[in-house]
Order: C-alpha cells, then structure tokens, then sequence
C-alpha cells in the first residue's frame, strides 16, 4: 500500500503527491467518487465533478414515491437523534452526581 497524501478537514491542510496519483490513474486505478472530486479540484485530473447520494437517499428515489413517508422518516431521524442527545446527557449528569437524576432504560426497584 502506497499513502499518495492526506486531507486534514479540519485545518484544510493538504499533501498530495501529483506525480504517484497520475502514475496510478494510468495503470487502471479507480478513484471513489469523493477522491475524483478532490482531485478534479486540485487540477489532478481533468473532468466534471461527480454527484454521488447516499443509500438511503438512492434507495428513496427507487421505491419511495409517496412523500408522506419521506416526512415520517424525517420525523423518526429527529426523534432518534434527540433521544440519542438525552441518553448521552443522562449518562454524563447520573455519573457526575452519582445517583439518577436522569432515568434511562428500566426503572429500578428498590
């Protein structure tokens, strides 16, 4: 295995080695659609930008027609990411204090 650079999201700091990515293109390797992105952006290679979708999002398209559902499946992504915000809270405040003051999963009986 050959690291050819990095990307830091973080501080947009960026190494690419030109000459190896070039070198492999042009035995056959295959970039993903994010890495072809980047490397259309830094002038690497020449092209368009690919559009590329999650597989929720190419699974909507395909079965998914009726937009009441998308709006329910919004719903749930809310619910769940709210629920997952308390669990995590929960979990700090009780073992700060030491005792329950945020209940999660059964209630105990004592």
């Amino acid at each position: 295995m050959e690291v050819l650079g990095f990307l830091n999201p973080l501080t947009k700091e960026k190494q690419l080695k030109t000459e190896r990515i070039k070198y492999w293109l042009s035995v056959g390797a295959q970039p993903s659609d994010t890495i072809h992105n980047l490397l259309v952006s830094e002038k690497i290679i020449e092209g368009k930008m690919k559009k590329f979708y999650s597989e929720a999002t190419l699974l909507e398209q395909q079965y998914v027609k009726n937009p009441d559902i998308t709006k329910i499946a919004g719903y749930e992504g809310i619910i769940c990411g709210l629920s997952a915000i308390y669990l995590s809270m929960a979990e700090v405040i009780n073992e700060t204090y030491g005792k329950t003051i945020l209940p999660v999963g059964r209630p105990t009986i004592k």
